[in-house]
């Protein structure tokens, strides 16, 4: 449907013409999805702790002015290192508002999910939460079903693990991997431990 609504557009300048005022006086949220980059070109609905950056993609029609767009980045499950499981959320870890120009172009817009320290605290370094996620957009107040993702833990570190370095976080309090590599036929293991970091031996 979306093609052949572009197709009208595009190639149906008579009734472009004759129906130009209704359509510039319309606002739609087209798609929403989750992305590894701003320009949702890597799409994905799952993502590690480790992972660069999370993108909530936005790509709506804008044809009016004074049009609102609200995103809201909601944690649905978490990990609870206590029981060492998932367990429900109800966490709103993001939120943006903005106000675009009209235009006859399609908008793109990205909003990144922050990495956040235990206290709360924006930090680059720190890992993205594991659990699962939702993606929540309104146009003038009105939601459209939301984009669900997961973060999920990595599988062990591919080349040789530095002992000491964070763990916690980016991996389960217990998680044993290969000392020199997922891949690696050594016996040598590491284990994280807390906050201590990786236990190599």
């Amino acid at each position: 449907m979306k093609g052949r609504l572009r197709a009208l557009t595009t190639a149906a300048g008579c009734v472009i013409a004759t129906f130009g005022a209704s359509c510039t006086q319309t606002a739609s949220i087209e798609d929403v999805y989750t992305s590894l980059d701003a320009n949702g070109a890597r799409r994905r609905q799952e993502f590690f702790t480790d992972t660069a950056e999370i993108n909530c993609i936005i790509e709506a029609v804008i044809g009016r002015p004074g049009a609102t767009l609200e995103v809201q980045l909601r944690q649905i499950q978490r990990y609870d290192p206590a029981q060492r499981g998932f367990t429900n959320a109800d966490r709103v870890l993001g939120y943006a508002e903005f106000s675009p120009q009209p235009s006859k172009d399609k908008l793109v817009q990205a909003i990144k999910l922050s990495k956040r320290k235990d206290t709360g605290e924006e930090s680059e370094e720190a890992p993205y939460l594991a659990g699962r996620y939702q993606c929540e957009v309104f146009l003038d107040g009105e939601g459209r079903a939301p984009a669900e993702f997961n973060v999920r833990f990595p599988p062990c570190p591919s080349a040789q693990i530095v002992a000491r370095s964070q763990c916690l976080g980016f991996y389960e309090d217990g998680r044993q991997c290969p000392a020199f590599g997922a891949s690696s036929r050594e016996p040598d293991t590491c284990t994280c431990q807390g906050l201590t970091g990786w236990s190599c031996q």
